[in-house]
């Protein structure tokens, strides 16, 4: 079974276009752009600097939403609760409807 997820900016971050990511089985990274990556509206490629190349994934597992850092160095946040100290993976943590992520 497939999922949305939909990344809104706040007020406060860098400016994009709102994302709508489809989840399946396979988890989808967070990242900053690269000349193999664009930003895309259906994607979570995005051109930040405080972003790490691989920063996070998303996925959904038995009906839940999950958001794991992948070791990036400036964080992943679920309402501005740190996942992991800088340069370490977290454990998988679950989101919420309303929740504000933050990367970097």
């Amino acid at each position: 079974m497939a999922a949305k997820i939909v990344l809104t900016r706040e007020p406060s971050s860098a400016k994009f276009n709102d994302r709508v990511l489809t989840l399946n089985s396979a988890p989808v990274s967070i990242s900053r752009s690269s000349r193999d990556e664009r930003p895309d509206t259906s994607n979570a490629v995005f051109d930040c600097r405080v972003l790490s190349k691989s920063h996070a994934v998303f996925t959904f597992k038995d009906g839940h939403f999950y958001l794991k850092d992948t070791g990036s160095s400036n964080g992943c946040f679920i309402n501005n609760f740190r996942l992991s100290k800088p340069c370490q993976s977290s454990l998988d943590s679950q989101v919420f409807t309303q929740d504000i992520v933050r990367f970097g």
